[in-house]
């Protein structure tokens, strides 16, 4: 391997910090500086640029596009014009700072990146989060890149019907800093300005407020717990953050308040950070079904939370049923609330799934071993080997 520093391009389409931008951080955080250079393009200055420029990460605004499904014939030219603009200003970059790969963070950000790259005649990495249905761009994005980092075996699995050669896609699990969310660090507990009284019990939804991340089925579940447990209170954090799901967040409000949670369920919003809200919650409810990996869910097994999730996709990977937490067959909320309902009054189990959590979390998802991955990755890409001294030792 070479001692030369590896120049990398992020790509990100958005400009707030939501699951996968905290994953584009880690990156940053866990791999050896010396040995890796970043950049990053990013839309417009915002909550994401902060972060990186506390790490020392420069960042150039242009004015990439969040690509919505549409036949809309008017909206396809403006995508296809958007994309026509901004390449030739990446290639430009590219070829201005002698990158060596570009890293794209999101299939929405690889149209621009894998673009870009080729006409500058230099390597590209697809970071894929998603497990939505991609069509024939699900085979341009496989080859067009060198390489494809997967955040679990189910967003892995889902890539490759799509692409060809099966050896690009490599299986990189997010990491949690176990350090930083671990449940005897950070600020103190959190204080629910909404709460009408002073319950023992809390149980939490955590997640943007989009319709797949199932906030519905929480709030069905919440008012079934309630009837049988009228004491405990429900935390729902999360909120729209790239200009969607507003119409999702209003229906979500009314039905609170049509199933009668008004004094026992509140919205918190989004909250930089989660940790004071897990360190008071006793169970941590992921309703999703869809869900590429389960930051959220990971990060509450990290600061020992019990938690209770559907056994598909991510969530299947990161949570061993009745060691780790529980798992349901499907999102539904007679399951999701007999499962929260089991952990309220079993304290004894809720303490011995929330420290199998933490355990579980430590030994196959820290960020140490993502650092390592990713070297690995980055080496790959470069056509060369990674060596152990790559992530970072203050991880150890």
């Amino acid at each position: 391997m070479t001692n030369t520093r590896v120049s990398i391009l992020l790509i990100n389409h958005v400009s707030e910090v939501g699951g996968a931008e905290a994953g584009l951080l880690d990156i940053v955080r866990s791999v050896d500086r010396n040995r890796y250079d970043f950049i990053a393009v990013l839309p417009e200055a915002g909550s994401l640029s902060a972060a990186l420029d506390k790490l020392n990460v420069p960042a150039v605004f242009m004015p990439l596009r969040r690509f919505r499904k549409t036949l809309n014939p008017l909206s396809l030219v403006s995508y296809y014009m958007n994309v026509r603009r901004i390449v030739p200003s990446l290639v430009e970059l590219i070829r201005g700072r002698g990158i060596d790969i570009v890293h794209s963070n999101s299939n929405t950000a690889h149209i621009y990146g894998a673009m870009a790259a080729r006409q500058a005649g230099t390597r590209c990495l697809l970071h894929s989060r998603d497990l939505v249905p991609l069509g024939l761009l699900g085979k341009w994005l496989c080859d067009s890149s060198t390489k494809v980092a997967c955040i679990s075996e189910a967003v892995r699995r889902h890539l490759s019907r799509y692409c060809a050669d099966g050896g690009k896609l490599a299986r990189l699990y997010n990491g949690i800093d176990t350090d930083f969310f671990s449940p005897e660090a950070g600020p103190r507990p959190y204080v629910d300005p909404q709460a009408a009284r002073d319950n023992p019990l809390v149980i939490t939804n955590i997640g943007q407020l989009v319709p797949w991340k199932k906030q519905d089925i929480f709030i069905e579940a919440a008012a079934m717990i309630v009837r049988q447990m009228p004491e405990v209170t429900f935390r729902l954090v999360g909120d729209e953050l790239f200009g969607r799901g507003s119409r999702f967040k209003q229906s979500l409000l009314h039905m609170a308040e049509r199933k009668g949670l008004a004094g026992a369920l509140s919205f918190a919003g989004h909250l930089s950070d989660v940790r004071p809200v897990l360190r008071e919650t006793d169970v941590l409810v992921h309703a999703a079904d869809r869900e590429p990996f389960g930051r959220a869910l990971a990060e509450a097994m990290s600061m020992e939370t019990a938690v209770v999730a559907v056994n598909s996709c991510g969530p299947a990977e990161l949570v061993r049923d009745g060691i780790d937490g529980i798992l349901v067959e499907k999102a539904d909320p007679v399951q999701l609330s007999s499962a929260a309902i089991r952990l309220c009054r079993d304290a004894s189990l809720r303490q011995r799934l929330a420290r199998s959590a933490r355990r579980r979390i430590i030994d196959s998802f820290n960020i140490r071993t993502f650092g390592s991955g990713m070297a690995e990755l980055y080496e790959s890409t470069m056509g060369t080997t990674a060596s152990a001294a790559q992530c970072l030792d203050n991880h150890a």
